[in-house]
């Protein structure tokens, strides 16, 4: 059986939703947290919508090259 999770905030963990993501009880109700101690939103909302997302521009052929050995296909 693993490990309980440890997070650096005192409100009560309510369900976990992935690693690093947590439903917690605080002052204004449940709300989604990340163990860093970002709330993100009421538990009932996307999350993923009030996330920030930094732009991604992948090396496509860095990673076939340099990760995979071969050829883009």
């Amino acid at each position: 059986m693993p490990a309980p999770i440890q997070v650096m905030y005192a409100e009560s963990m309510v369900l976990p939703l992935g690693e690093g993501l947590n439903v917690v009880r605080g002052g204004a109700g449940l709300g989604v947290r990340c163990d860093c101690g970002h709330d993100f939103c009421a538990s009932d909302r996307n999350w993923k919508m009030h996330a920030v997302v930094h732009e991604f521009l992948p090396d496509i052929e860095g990673f076939y090259r340099g990760w995979r050995g071969r050829e883009v296909p």
